[in-house]
């Protein structure tokens, strides 16, 4: 099935209409592009994602100019329908994935994109969604830093993201349906005018679509420690959790949080139950810090964990080892009461 793809001249605004280039060897991305030629320049490209043998090659627009060097954006109109996050959609179908900001600023090249191609309202979802039903999360900015780390709401971009800093706005109210795309409305600037959680009432069939390796450029940098897992142990270690300040007398989150540290342990080899060794749990308080904690919401008991190293393992007279190599994933872990235990959601290997 073939899609309609409206690309960026860069020269419309001069009145110029220039083909786009074609290479020999067409890149996988736009970032694999700057990295061949760091003197490329933003404007519409060849890329195969999926290299010789699968898909054709297509063009896509590559912003070349913002500190994530060599976004990929391909805008899919009429595609396959998605409403939640577990729905096939054309971006995978293309070895993309739907465009999700990680920063502001990934969001305001977006926007001066869709914008220079007359298609504003067309970004689609913004990969946001909540792993649980509820909560109401009304006038909080969406982002990673308040309505992720207070009220469990998170995105496919990682552990940090942006679509909004507003707080003016009376949604998501709580009549929500986990796993579901958040429904977001665009001003004719191409800024968020209004999100919504109605359930079951927003899929999306346009929508942009980024390259894998976008959210991989900024998905960690000198100062984040990961949390790891020990296969012999069966042990969760988690170096940094941001927990948020409950007020004393309302209950309710104060918007500042402490970080800690702690262990969860596999109650079994075969389940995704988890229990918390308290013991293990301790305020941190010699200044340390990491720029990719694991967040915990009280309201919603969603500990999401952005970066896990996993170890591959070595198989020796039937037995199994860790090995010195490591898999990364991110995972969230719900608080089950009644039995007093994390139980694994979602979990998803990183590239």
């Amino acid at each position: 099935m073939r899609y309609k793809h409206i690309a960026f001249l860069i020269a419309v605004s001069l009145g110029i209409s220039v083909a786009p280039p074609v290479l020999a060897d067409s890149p996988k991305s736009c970032k694999a592009l700057k990295e061949k030629d760091n003197s490329t320049l933003s404007g519409v490209y060849t890329i195969d994602p999926d290299g010789n043998g699968g898909n054709e090659p297509f063009e896509v627009y590559c912003d070349m100019e913002s500190d994530n060097v060599g976004l990929t954006f391909y805008l899919v109109t009429n595609g396959l329908t998605t409403f939640k996050v577990t729905d096939n959609d054309s971006c995978q179908e293309l070895g993309l994935k739907i465009f999700a900001p990680r920063t502001e600023e990934d969001y305001d090249r977006a926007r001066q994109y869709l914008l220079s191609i007359g298609a504003q309202g067309s970004f689609g979802p913004l990969g946001v969604y909540n792993p649980t039903d509820g909560p109401g999360t009304s006038y909080t900015p969406m982002n990673s830093d308040h309505a992720g780390t207070q009220f469990g709401w998170t995105s496919t971009a990682g552990d940090k993201w942006w679509i909004s800093d507003r707080s003016d706005i009376s949604e998501p109210s709580g009549d929500y349906i986990h796993g579901e795309w958040l429904g977001i409305l665009y001003n004719e600037a191409g800024n968020v005018r209004w999100y919504n959680d109605a359930p079951g009432g927003y899929s999306y069939s346009s929508y942009l679509c980024m390259s894998e390796d976008n959210y991989a450029a900024v998905s960690d940098d000198g100062d984040c420690q990961h949390a790891s897992y020990n296969l012999k142990d069966r042990t969760l270690s988690i170096p940094f959790v941001e927990l948020p300040l409950l007020d004393v007398w309302s209950g309710q989150p104060t918007g500042e949080v402490e970080l800690f540290s702690g262990v969860l342990k596999q109650k079994y080899k075969t389940t995704e139950h988890f229990r918390l060794l308290s013991k293990t749990v301790s305020l941190i308080t010699d200044g340390s810090s990491s720029s990719c904690p694991a967040t915990y919401s009280f309201d919603t008991g969603v500990l999401s964990i952005p970066y896990i190293n996993v170890p591959t393992t070595a198989a020796m007279g039937g037995n199994k080892f860790d090995s010195s190599e490591v898999e990364v994933f991110k995972a969230t872990l719900t608080w089950e009461q009644q039995e007093r235990v994390f139980v694994v959601k979602e979990i998803e290997k990183l590239p």
